[in-house]
């Protein structure tokens, strides 16, 4: 049916693209039918990831540091102190942040030069680090440009975890090159029950307090 109902084009390559982005979003939609709403940001954001992984633009060392952190790296963390002076201006800097930086920095080679980047314009990144939106604020130091939209994602999951779920968002907007896929499609009764056969069936799976009766009495009398 998408093959139907999506946009036409004599143009081979151009008739591919809108079947593909047409057919990801339909499938992103139907599955978002069946989860709570807290899981659908993750269901685009591993489409979105699954998609770039598969082109080659998300190397395997970097998803495994955006899922788990970099991996621990005694003898080589040796050779990245953590800054220290005697007017304070590293106070900021505490040893759980210096150490996911410098574990990032070895784990992936796009990130080659960041704690020394830190170190060195460290009122830039204290600034950054500490302004109101930092997931709409651009990475200091040149860092914005040289990353990829998932390595910013993934510096700001290692600097700032509590801004992941932003880092997530802001990315599946950029690597699906549509806002559609960062807020959650509302549930459509009519749509899944077009969808619908005899041989698959609807089965709703309700919280306590849920009564989706008159949506089924109103979609019957239509």
């Amino acid at each position: 049916s998408r093959m139907l109902n999506s946009e036409k084009s004599d143009d081979v390559q151009k008739r591919l693209k809108i079947l593909i982005d047409d057919i990801t979003y339909s499938m992103y939609e139907s599955v978002c039918q069946g989860l709570f709403e807290s899981h659908k940001l993750t269901y685009a954001f591993r489409i979105a990831t699954q998609i770039l992984s598969n082109r080659g633009e998300i190397d395997p060392s970097e998803w495994s540091c955006f899922l788990i952190g970099g991996p621990a790296n005694p003898q080589e963390e040796k050779n990245f102190p953590i800054p220290k002076d005697e007017e304070e201006k590293y106070q900021w800097l505490n040893e759980k942040f210096w150490s996911e930086v410098v574990r990032l920095e070895l784990a992936c080679k796009a990130f080659q030069g960041l704690s020394k980047s830190i170190q060195e314009k460290h009122e830039l990144w204290n600034k950054y680090l500490t302004c109101e939106s930092p997931e709409n604020t651009k990475l200091p130091c040149g860092w914005h440009d040289s990353l990829s939209a998932f390595n910013r994602a993934l510096l700001l999951r290692t600097i700032l975890p509590q801004k992941t779920v932003f880092a997530i968002r802001s990315f599946v907007g950029i690597a699906l090159g549509d806002s559609k896929y960062q807020s959650s499609p509302p549930f459509d009764l009519e749509k899944a029950y077009n969808t619908s056969t005899c041989d698959t069936p609807l089965i709703f799976i309700l919280s306590p307090g849920a009564d989706i009766n008159d949506a089924l009495m109103a979609l019957a009398k239509s």
